[in-house]
C-alpha cells in the first residue's frame, strides 16, 4: 500500500511539473505570437467589442467572404490575392475568431448578422455584393441574404453545409458530439498546451504554415469558448432556412469531390456520405433564380485551401455573367 501511495505521489508530482511547464510554454508562445501576428487589416469597434476587417482590391462588384466554422480570414489569403486583380475583397473575422474580440456574453444568430451588416456599413462597402460562404459560412450567407435582400447580388456557396444534414445522415453528427465532449477538457487543459497537441492532428490539408502557431496560441483558446455559441447558432439558422422556397438571386455551388469531410469512417461510408452531401447541394441549388453546381475534382471540403484557383475563376465568371 505504501508503495502504491509513493507511486501515486511521484506520478502526481510529474503531472504537476508537466502542467506548469506546459502553462509557461503556452504563456510564452501566446505573448510571442501576439507580437509576431499583428492584424493584417483593421479593428472596427461595434460599441461592445472589436471585429477584424480586411479590405483589398478595387472594382465595382465587392465580394464578401464568410468563413466556415473554425476557419478565419487568413485561410483565404490565396483566394483574396487572386480576387483583388478584378474586384474589391471584403474579409472579416466573426466575433471570437482570429483578431476579433471574444465577447463577454453569449452570441446569437442575430448578433452575427448584425455584426456583418455593421462592418459593411461602417467601411462604406457599396452593395449589392457577391457573398462567398464556405461550409457553415454558406448558411450565414443564405440567412443574411434573406434578412438583407437588397445587399446580395448573388451567392457563391463553397461546399456549404446542407440544412439539417446531421439529421439526414445521423453519422455525420458524430463530429459535433465529440466536440461537445472535448470542450470542457479543452477549456481546462488548453492553457497547458492540450489544444495545440489535439489541433495539429485535425488541421485541414494545405493549412497555411505561416499561421499554425497563431492558430493555437492566440485563436484556439478563444475558439474553444465561441464554438458552443456557433453550434447553437446552427440550430437557429436551420430553423430559419428549413421552409425556404426561393431566392431571387443567382448562385453557384462548389462541391468537394474527395471524401475528407468526415474522417473516421471507412471508404465506402465516406463515399456514401459524400454522395448524399452532393445530392443535397443539387436540391438546394433549385431554390435560386438561376444556379450552377460545379464539382471541385481536386478538393476535399476546404476548397479554398485545396484549389483556390477554382474559386477565383468561378467568382470572375460569376461577376461577368451577372453584371
Amino acid at each position: 500500500m505504501k508503495k502504491l501511495v509513493k507511486i501515486l505521489k511521484i506520478t502526481g508530482l510529474i503531472l504537476l511539473l508537466l502542467g506548469i511547464t506546459g502553462f509557461i510554454s503556452e504563456f510564452y508562445k501566446k505573448n510571442r505570437d501576439s507580437k509576431l501576428y499583428p492584424p493584417p487589416g483593421e479593428l472596427v469597434n461595434n460599441g461592445k467589442y472589436n471585429l477584424h476587417v480586411n479590405i483589398s482590391g478595387t472594382g465595382a462588384y465587392p465580394v464578401v467572404i464568410i468563413t466556415g466554422a473554425g476557419s478565419s480570414s487568413y485561410e483565404w489569403d490565396k483566394v483574396a490575392d487572386g480576387l483583388t486583380h478584378f474586384t474589391i475583397v471584403f474579409r472579416y473575422d466573426r466575433a471570437g475568431y482570429a483578431w476579433s474580440d471574444l465577447p463577454q456574453s453569449r452570441l446569437t444568430l442575430e448578433d452575427m448578422l448584425d455584426n456583418l451588416h455593421f462592418v459593411l456599413t461602417e467601411k462604406n462597402i457599396v452593395c449589392p455584393c457577391v457573398f462567398i460562404g464556405h461550409s457553415l459560412g454558406g448558411l450565414y450567407a443564405r440567412v443574411f441574404a434573406k434578412k438583407y435582400p437588397s445587399l446580395a447580388a448573388g451567392l457563391i456557396l463553397v461546399d456549404p453545409r446542407p440544412v439539417h444534414f446531421t439529421k439526414i445522415i445521423p453519422e455525420s453528427g458524430y463530429a459535433e458530439q465529440h466536440v461537445n465532449i472535448l470542450l470542457p477538457v479543452l477549456k481546462v487543459l488548453g492553457p497547458i498546451g492540450i489544444s495545440r497537441m489535439i489541433g495539429e492532428s485535425i488541421l485541414p490539408k494545405n493549412f497555411p504554415d505561416k499561421y499554425r502557431s497563431f492558430k493555437f496560441s492566440i485563436e484556439g483558446p478563444k475558439y474553444v469558448n465561441i464554438i458552443e455559441d456557433e453550434i447553437n447558432i446552427v440550430t437557429q439558422m436551420e430553423e430559419k432556412l428549413q421552409n425556404d422556397t426561393s431566392y431571387d438571386i443567382p448562385a453557384v455551388f462548389l462541391v468537394h469531390k474527395k471524401s475528407d469531410l468526415f474522417p473516421g469512417f471507412n471508404d465506402e461510408k465516406s463515399r456514401q456520405i459524400t454522395l448524399k452531401w452532393t445530392e443535397l447541394q443539387f436540391q438546394t441549388s433549385k431554390l435560386f433564380k438561376s444556379s450552377d453546381v460545379i464539382i471541385a475534382e481536386k478538393s476535399g471540403h476546404h476548397i479554398h485551401l485545396d484549389d483556390p484557383g477554382l474559386i477565383i475563376q468561378t467568382t470572375r465568371d460569376f461577376i461577368n455573367t451577372n453584371k
